[in-house]
């Protein structure tokens, strides 16, 4: 291995333990900044769907970013003739991108726990259990709107009117009364369509009546 070699080998391994530092270390960081929320939003609740997406991209990228470390201390000629032959399929910053992702994703899983324990002034949506893979669909639905809170008024006036119309109850939900009122000063031929609504040859037999009479 000549002189160029070894500096390039040098060189790639700086790089790829400067990565694999600056990925610890904000996962690290992060993993304590939200350590409270994560103890009062995930392990002091029910575990469901959204404890178990957490947790495991939390804690499976802590495994992953120590073993690749501990490979990389310990395997230094095969990681760096790795980089010295293939130095654009490596990927060494690879690490920091998939940690970068996780603290992402698990800082919106907490924002969503922290918005479903906030106090809702909107009643709860019953849905009616179907059997089926409908049923099963709407149990999905379910669970996904008690990990990630309610999405707010409309959905919830929303359902109540599908409730409505499966159970042929056609009145709206929102206390909007969409019902016609018809007046007599406004619409006098509407009241007794029979009696009040006159025809060209009515009108014409009036009209010669009035005539004979003056």
């Amino acid at each position: 291995m000549d002189t160029v070699s070894i500096a390039e080998l040098t060189q790639q391994y700086f790089y790829l333990s400067v990565n694999n530092y600056a990925a610890m270390a904000a996962l690290v960081y992060d993993t304590l900044l939200t350590l409270e929320d994560e103890v009062t939003l995930i392990w002091r609740k029910k575990f469901g769907l959204g404890s178990i997406l957490y947790l495991l991209a939390r804690y499976c990228i802590i495994s992953e970013a120590s073993i690749a470390y501990c490979v990389d201390i310990i395997n230094y000629e095969g990681v760096g003739s790795l980089k010295v032959w293939n130095p654009w399929l490596v990927g060494f910053d690879a690490g920091l991108q998939n940690v970068v992702s996780v603290i992402l994703v698990c800082r919106f899983i907490l924002q969503l726990r922290k918005f479903n324990t906030r106090v809702q002034t909107v009643p709860s949506v019953n849905i009616a259990s179907t059997p089926g893979i409908r049923g099963r669909l709407q149990h999905i639905h379910e669970t996904i709107i008690e990990e990630f809170g309610n999405s707010g008024m409309e959905y919830d006036l929303e359902m109540d009117n599908d409730t409505a119309e499966l159970e042929g109850d056609t009145t709206p939900s929102a206390g909007i009364d969409t019902e016609v009122h018809i007046t007599a000063d406004e619409f006098p031929w509407a009241i007794n369509p029979v009696e009040n609504v006159t025809g060209p040859s009515e009108i014409g037999s009036r009209a010669r009546g009035v005539d004979e009479e003056v």
